[in-house]
């Protein structure tokens, strides 16, 4: 919400009111409430609004790199790594996403693959190629700062395209927030169903929505809009936070190859474990760095998360002890004890 208010106030030149990323919230909330099919449409339309107007400044700046190149060689902005790489890492984060709506995605095998290369190709490119013109376009690095491509694209093209860059901008904000939302409410009626949160959360729509994760997630979103944290700040800690979910992430994985190397699996990767943990080696490094690299607050932020988790899965489990019947969900447990039919598994592999 406070990115959408941030690029619609640039694009209209005033501040944008505060109730304006509330809207924008529930926009979000409607979305992920209905088919996961029309949520994934969806994004698709926002990331062609995103793309669009970057193309346009990329054929606009062209013309200026002979004169705009030399100008940018000779400025020496000071480089704060930290903030650097938390950047880098908070841009380039969230492909993780996809394996919450991996159930879900046709011929899983074939289609998964090709889809994250070239969303990880387009992504790389959307980002250094308007970054290298928009330097040539206003080599001075003092003036950028969040949301400035909205300038970039005025003086590059004119005027009236600041309002695009700002749509644009918008709609990369709501793609953002409609993936995460759709991505933790999935992630707690998740943990609904495997009761390690009450059943009441894994409650879902005949759509197959989440409706009550779906409403808890945007209550979160909602109190930290009514805190005001400054965006800088937050965005720090949330990439501090990626960095140790990442390695959460990749630790828990390599162990599960471990517990249960029999688990049936849609891909093969050579080596077995060993080539595993040599192939995600370095974005357990560029986590670590990240981590030691940012500031002492939002290190502490990390690890105030962690023990809030900590503190939280120990209070859920007395209270799952004291009342057992809040974690029941009855047509679950039922659908757990149905007969499963005898079905002929074919292999369906692909190695990577």
């Amino acid at each position: 919400p406070g990115l959408v208010r941030t690029y619609l106030g640039q694009g209209t030149g005033g501040e944008c009111p505060e109730w304006v990323g509330f809207v924008a919230l529930g926009i979000a909330v409607v979305l992920n409430l209905q088919d996961l099919d029309l949520v994934g449409k969806t994004l698709v339309i926002f990331g062609a609004c995103v793309i669009l107007p970057f193309l346009v400044i990329v054929v606009e700046a062209v013309p200026l790199v002979p004169a705009g190149y030399e100008v940018m060689l000779q400025s020496t902005p000071r480089i704060d790594y930290a903030v650097l790489l938390s950047t880098v890492i908070w841009n380039n984060s969230g492909y993780d996403i996809c394996s919450v709506s991996a159930g879900d995605i046709d011929d899983v095998q074939h289609t998964l693959l090709p889809a994250m290369g070239l969303t990880c190709f387009l992504v790389a490119i959307q980002y250094m190629v308007p970054m290298a013109l928009g330097a040539v376009v206003d080599p001075n690095f003092s003036h950028w700062e969040n949301g400035y491509f909205t300038e970039v694209g005025a003086m590059a093209v004119g005027e009236w395209f600041r309002g695009v860059m700002a749509l644009g901008g918008v709609c990369a904000s709501m793609g953002l927030m409609n993936s995460r939302l759709r991505f933790a409410a999935q992630n707690l009626a998740s943990m609904a169903q495997l009761g390690l949160l009450p059943a009441a959360v894994g409650k879902t729509l005949e759509s197959g929505a989440p409706i009550v994760a779906v409403f808890a997630y945007a209550s979160g979103v909602v109190a930290l809009v009514v805190m005001d944290f400054d965006l800088a700040i937050l965005f720090e800690v949330c990439a501090v936070i990626c960095c140790g979910m990442i390695i959460a992430e990749i630790f828990l994985f390599l162990m599960l190859r471990e517990v249960a190397p029999d688990l049936d699996r849609p891909f093969r990767i050579p080596f077995g474990t060993a080539g595993t943990a040599l192939v995600l080696l370095p974005a357990v490094v560029v986590s670590a760095v990240g981590v030691a690299l940012n500031r002492v607050e939002a290190v502490a932020a990390l690890g105030v998360v962690v023990a809030a988790a900590a503190a939280a899965h120990m209070m859920l489990a007395a209270v799952k002890l004291a009342v057992p019947v809040m974690f029941v969900d009855p047509e679950r447990d039922a659908r757990a004890w149905e007969p499963c039919p005898t079905v002929e598994l074919k292999e369906q592999r692909m190695d990577v």
